[in-house]
Formats: structure tokens, sequence, C-alpha cells
């Protein structure tokens, strides 16, 4: 008698919960509100999913669009440099301080 006192409780549908993969068939029948909270929860589930690989994707897109940013700005910065070969090292000296 404890047993299907366990078996509609609260409690005794959460041991069913984590143990659902197994065959063991001696808990007896689901019944109707059991389907229907796991269905519920399926469905809650599978709307979490859809929106995180919603999300991943667009991560995904923005981190390409900034790989290609950074892949610009670097060759932008190797241009300039390769463009501005200074005639000679700027001085930090202690001449140009004496002027002021």
């Amino acid at each position: 008698r404890r047993s299907s006192d366990l078996r509609n409780s609260n409690s005794g549908r959460n041991n069913r919960a984590r143990s659902m993969d197994s065959s063991d068939l001696s808990d007896g029948p689901v019944t109707l509100q059991e389907y229907l909270e796991v269905k519920k929860a399926l469905a809650t589930s599978d709307a979490k999913v859809q929106q995180l690989m919603k999300v991943n994707n667009n991560l995904s897109e923005e981190l390409r669009r900034l790989q290609r940013e950074i892949n610009k700005l670097q060759m932008e910065n190797t241009q300039i440099r390769q463009q501005t070969v200074p005639s000679h090292p700027a001085s930090t000296s202690g001449e140009d301080r004496k002027s002021t």
C-alpha cells in the first residue's frame, strides 16, 4: 500500500521522471496528468532549444563579421606602417624639453 501512496505523490512522479529510460513497468500506467506534464515540459524544452539555436546562429554571424573587421583593420594597419617609413626616429631627448 505504501508504494501506491508514493506512486500518487509528486515524489513518485519525480522518481519516475528520473528513471524514464528504464524499461521497468512496476510503477503502473502513466496517468493523463503525468503525460500532459511531460508533454508540456518537452514543448517548453523544445522552444528553449530553438531559441538557443537562433541565438547561437546570431552570435556566429556576429563573430564572422568581427573576424572580417579584424582582418581588414590588420591589413590597413600593415599598409599604413609600410607607407609611413620614418626618415629618422622620433626624438625624446632632453633638447626638445629645454626649448620650453
